[in-house]
């Protein structure tokens, strides 16, 4: 497989169009027995570029679906600024979502961060994503959205339980498990589950063990909080970035690789005038 850079027909584009940025570098993969098909892409912002190397530390990774006539899934990564927005730090087109095609993503993105490393990295429990994520970054630590677990938690409990108590009482104690503050009160909380459901619902305390407690280090505060994350737990950032893109692209699948361009870069010059605007303001706050 090869790279192909087309970042200056995308500047002078730009050009053209009176923007003052140099317009999206971006990276083609190509198969190698048909140069011509593309495999993966890869679209970074300028702008973006420099707010990943003020604010490397925390970075969250999603994939979505239905934004291109392809239907190839669509690999949003965001990070947080000092004033706490989102920005979209790059944006990646896949034909599938194997291990393999995040491993060539994150690769990219690591060779945009330069010498940079992220502190966290936070995704959802996509395996392929998760593997990839320690193979480009083995010294960033890796959580898990609290968010997505906690609703499979309470989706299993009401499979299984019989009353509206008791999955309320499930989704009590596990949200007070997660918060935990140190291992000691994580496991003295867990327990407390285990001794409410594991004589009539032992299912519920094995799935509770093997689905998630080998993750446990990735969600729970007692380790999590060992890191700095600004308080990203969830994904939810990342998930708010697919539904502004969708907008943006007018949530409509039918659009070809340029014309996804042509919506998406004008977005992203929006989101940037709002995130200078922010860090103007913090300046006046502070003065």
């Amino acid at each position: 497989r090869s790279d192909t850079n087309i970042s200056q027909e995308n500047a002078d584009n730009s050009e053209e169009n009176g923007e003052n940025s140099k317009g999206i570098a971006t990276n083609l993969e190509e198969i190698g027995k048909n140069p011509e098909e593309i495999a993966e892409l890869f679209w970074a912002h300028p702008g973006s570029v420099d707010l990943c190397k003020c604010f490397p530390k925390v970075f969250i990774m999603d994939a979505t679906y239905k934004t291109n006539k392809y239907r190839w899934p669509f690999l949003q990564i965001v990070g947080v600024t000092s004033t706490y927005k989102t920005f979209t730090a790059c944006q990646v087109l896949m034909c599938s979502e194997k291990q393999a095609d995040y491993t060539w993503a994150l690769k990219r993105f690591q060779l945009l961060l330069g010498n940079l490393t992220p502190s966290v990295i936070v995704t959802d429990r996509d395996y392929a994503l998760m593997n990839a994520t320690q193979v480009v970054f083995p010294n960033a630590d890796k959580h898990l959205c609290r968010f997505h677990i906690a609703t499979n938690v309470l989706r299993k409990g009401m499979d299984l339980l019989p009353t509206d108590k008791d999955i309320e009482n499930l989704k009590l104690f596990w949200n007070c498990a997660v918060k935990s503050p140190t291992p000691e009160i994580f496991d003295k909380r867990f327990s407390r589950i285990e001794k409410m459901f594991r004589k009539e619902y032992y299912g519920l305390v094995c799935y509770l063990r093997n689905t998630w407690l080998i993750h446990k280090e990735m969600f729970v505060a007692a380790w999590t909080n060992r890191h700095l994350h600004f308080g990203c737990t969830t994904t939810n950032r990342v998930e708010g970035a697919h539904f502004q893109l969708k907008k943006d692209l007018g949530h409509t699948c039918q659009h070809d690789l340029l014309g996804m361009w042509s919506l998406i870069h004008p977005a992203t010059n929006i989101q940037l005038r709002e995130i200078r605007s922010s860090f103007e303001r913090s300046l006046v706050h502070t003065a």
